[in-house]
């Protein structure tokens, strides 16, 4: 079966949209960037390939920001991290209290490796991603209320606690 193409949308100028349909993610451009969402373990190479088809240097995204621990949501985060270890996670003390848990973490990975065992059957991706050894979640920026992260050029986002999905 051959791979579905997905292809990054420019949603403006400095604002795409990543990964799939189905498990999107988000990048932010001002003078620094910021991914929003982890995708899936078996999104990150769709998010990197599209980050370099925009012709981004991967050292200018500075930042891979959380919504939520849901697993479909953070599996693309020890990839992504090993890649580009100069990434800062950011996340909510819920979440980064979430992702120290180890037992969380090993069913977290469970259900990402279905995920992608369903994409590889749909022909989404050729091949289940890598097991890595050892995936690191750790969270390196804890953020509540009213944070905000600068991104410069004027891009500045607000952080809001809404809990829930």
């Amino acid at each position: 079966m051959i791979e579905k193409r997905h292809k990054p949308i420019a949603i403006t100028k400095s604002f795409y949209q990543l990964g799939t349909p189905a498990f999107p993610a988000y990048l932010s451009l001002g003078d620094y960037g910021m991914i929003i969402e982890g995708g899936t373990g078996a999104t990150s190479t769709i998010i990197t390939k599209q980050i370099e088809e925009l012709g981004i240097e991967p050292g200018r995204i500075k930042y891979l920001t959380l919504t939520h621990t849901h697993p479909d949501h953070i599996g693309a985060v020890p990839h992504l991290k090993r890649l580009w270890p100069h990434l800062e996670i950011v996340a909510s003390p819920v979440a980064a209290k979430l992702l120290e848990n180890k037992r969380m973490i090993k069913e977290f990975l469970k259900v990402d490796h279905d995920i992608a065992e369903i994409m590889t059957s749909k022909g989404e991706i050729a091949e289940l991603p890598p097991e890595l050894e050892n995936p690191i979640f750790e969270v390196d920026r804890v953020v509540k209320e009213e944070d905000r992260i600068d991104l410069g050029s004027g891009i500045v986002w607000v952080v809001y606690d809404t809990p829930g999905h």
